[in-house]
């Protein structure tokens, strides 16, 4: 049984790393794109968490858990996926 999984934490110090670039107006594009996705991804947990939905870790498909879940087992209603 697959596990659903949010979003890691941006870590701080590629944040920090960003800033001292950007006062050193110096550009690292592949930090900016990392820590920008990163950054990205973990809103997007957050929003779902918010609206009280998971992502179906085997056919990513979105479906609302409700609120009472708590610790039990959710199926995914996707038809063929369970």
């Amino acid at each position: 049984m697959e596990k659903i999984s949010w979003a890691p934490k941006v870590g701080p110090t590629k944040v920090w790393r960003l800033y001292q670039n950007d006062a050193l107006r110096a550009i690292d594009d592949a930090l900016v794109v990392d820590v920008g996705f990163s950054l990205w991804l973990r809103c997007q947990s957050i929003v779902m968490v918010t609206l009280v939905q998971v992502e179906c870790p085997r056919c990513r498909q979105d479906f609302e858990v409700g609120r009472m879940a708590g610790s039990e087992s959710i199926s995914c209603p996707t038809p063929g996926c369970g």
